[in-house]
C-alpha cells in the first residue's frame, strides 16, 4: 500500500522511454501498431494539443481508444483474475492455517483424548472434528479474507488515489475547459475538446484493482500465463505513466505534477497554493479534498459576502466562509440577533453578550456569540471576541441563549460538554 501510494503521488519526472514502452505494450495487446507517443506538461495541455493537431488535419485523432483498451484489457482482465483468485486464495490460506491449527490441536487436544478413548472411537471423532472445524473456519476465513483485502488495499488505494487525485483532475479539466475557454472557442471546438476529457487512462492514479491482484499474486495465487502477462503490462503502465490520451496512431501523454499537497487524511489540501500543480501552472486548488476556485486560495481578498451567498455548493461555501472569517462573515452578512444579555448581567464575562445566527441553505446554520474581554487592554480599550457555537448543544438552547452558548464552548478532552447544565457555568473570578 505504501509503495503504490508513493507511486500514485509521485512528483518525479517520467522516464519517457519506459512510459512509451508501457503504452505501446498495451496497444500491441489489442493488435494495434505501436503509436507515436507525444509528451506534454499536463493533462490540460494534452487536450489543447489535441485541438491543435486536429486543426492541422490529423484525422486519426478522432478515433478514441480508451474505451477499447479498458473493455478489452482492463475489465475483462479484472473479471478473469477475480475468478482465478477466488478459486485459489481461500484454499491456499486455509491449508496454511490448517497446518498451524492442527499442529496445535495435535499437541494440546489429541494427546489428552487418545489417553482416554480407544482407537476406534478416536478415529471416528478425529474425522468428525476435522469436518466441523473445516466447515466453520472455511466460512469465517472466506468472508474475513475478502473484507480485509478489499478494505485494506483496493479500497484504500481507490479512495486515496482514484477518488482524490484522479477525480479531482477530471473535474478540474471539465470545469476549466467550460468556464475559461467558453468565451474564446467556438461551441463546436469547445464540445470537441470537452469530449476528450473522458478519453484517458490515468496511469499511476488509476491502479487500485491491478495492485489488488498483484498483491494476491505475491502471496501465492497463480494466474494463467495470458492473464499474468497482461497484469504485468498494466502494472508497468501504472508505475511509469501518468494521464495519457490514446488515439489511433498517436498518444498524448502528460508529465506528472510537480507539486502535490495532502492533509493528514490523504486529501488534496493547501491554503497557500494549488494542492496539485504541473510545471505549466495548471492544477487543482482544494481544501481538505474540496475543489475550489483558485481565487479562494490565492486571492482571498476577492471573497465577498455576495459571492458566498451566490455559491450553491455547500462545501465550497463553507470553505469561503472559513477563508473570509466566521466572525467577519456574521458581522457583514446581516446575521440575525437571536439573544442579548444586559450590561449588568450577574456574570461579568457575559455582560453585553450577543448571540447571532446565520442561516445557510443546504447546510447547518452558523451560530456565534460576541463577548467582551473582562480585562481592558493596556491602552484602556475593550476587545470583543467571537466564539463559534454548536447549535444543537443543550438540546438546541445554545442557539437561543447567550449563557448556554458560552457554556457550550467549554469541552472535555473527548469533546463532550464540560458543564452538564448551562447554569453550572458561573465563574466567581475572571481575569
Amino acid at each position: 500500500l505504501d509503495r503504490w501510494l508513493a507511486i500514485g503521488r509521485s512528483t518525479e519526472p517520467l522516464d519517457r522511454e519506459r512510459a512509451t514502452d508501457a503504452i505501446c505494450a498495451l496497444y500491441e495487446s489489442i493488435d494495434i501498431e505501436r503509436p507515436t507517443v507525444l509528451f506534454f506538461s499536463s493533462p490540460m495541455m494534452c487536450i489543447l494539443a489535441w485541438g491543435a493537431l486536429r486543426m492541422m488535419g490529423r484525422q486519426q485523432l478522432s478515433a478514441q481508444l480508451s474505451s477499447q483498451l479498458h473493455s478489452q484489457l482492463h475489465s475483462q482482465l479484472s473479471s478473469q483474475l477475480e475468478s482465478q483468485l477466488h478459486s485459489q486464495l481461500g484454499w491456499q490460506l486455509w491449508s496454511q492455517l490448517c497446518r498451524q491449527l492442527w499442529s496445535q490441536l495435535d499437541s494440546q487436544l489429541r494427546s489428552q483424548l487418545r489417553s482416554q478413548l480407544d482407537s476406534r472411537l478416536w478415529m471416528q471423532l478425529d474425522s468428525r472434528l476435522w469436518m466441523q472445524l473445516r466447515s466453520q473456519l472455511w466460512s469465517q476465513l472466506d468472508s474475513q479474507l475478502w473484507s480485509q483485502l478489499d478494505s485494506q488495499l483496493r479500497w484504500q488505494l481507490g479512495s486515496q488515489l482514484e477518488s482524490q487525485l484522479h477525480s479531482q483532475l477530471g473535474w478540474q479539466l471539465s470545469s476549466q475547459l467550460h468556464s475559461q475557454l467558453h468565451s474564446q472557442l467556438s461551441s463546436q471546438l469547445e464540445s470537441l475538446l470537452m469530449a476528450q476529457v473522458n478519453n484517458h487512462i490515468a496511469g499511476n492514479m488509476w491502479c487500485a484493482a491491478m495492485v489488488h491482484f498483484d498483491f494476491c499474486r505475491r502471496i501465492g495465487v497463480k494466474y494463467d500465463s495470458q492473464s499474468e502477462a497482461l497484469l504485468s503490462r498494466w502494472l508497468a503502465e501504472a508505475e511509469h505513466c501518468h494521464w495519457w490520451f490514446p488515439y489511433d496512431g498517436i498518444v498524448l501523454a502528460s508529465e506528472r505534477p510537480t507539486v502535490i499537497h495532502l492533509d493528514d487524511r490523504g486529501r488534496l489540501h493547501s491554503l497557500t497554493e494549488a494542492a496539485i500543480a504541473y510545471s505549466d501552472g495548471w492544477g487543482v486548488h482544494a481544501v481538505h479534498g474540496v475543489r475550489v476556485p483558485d481565487y479562494i486560495i490565492e486571492r482571498p481578498h476577492e471573497i465577498t459576502v455576495d459571492k458566498i451567498e451566490a455559491q450553491e455548493n455547500a462545501e465550497i461555501r463553507r470553505v469561503m466562509i472559513q477563508r473570509y472569517g466566521h466572525a467577519r462573515y456574521i458581522q457583514d452578512s446581516g446575521a440575525q440577533l437571536v439573544h442579548s444579555l444586559p450590561d449588568n448581567y450577574y456574570i461579568k464575562g457575559l455582560q453585553g453578550a450577543r448571540l447571532y445566527r446565520k442561516e445557510r441553505p443546504g447546510d447547518t446554520p452558523i451560530v456565534m456569540v460576541a463577548v467582551r474581554n473582562s480585562t481592558p487592554e493596556p491602552d484602556g480599550t475593550i476587545k470583543d471576541y467571537w466564539l463559534r457555537v454548536q447549535p444543537d448543544a443543550y438540546d438546541g438552547l445554545a442557539s437561543r441563549d447567550c449563557h448556554a452558548a458560552i457554556a457550550s464552548t467549554w469541552r472535555n478532552a473527548d469533546g463532550s460538554l464540560y458543564y452538564k447544565r448551562p447554569q453550572d457555568y458561573r465563574p466567581q473570578v475572571e481575569t
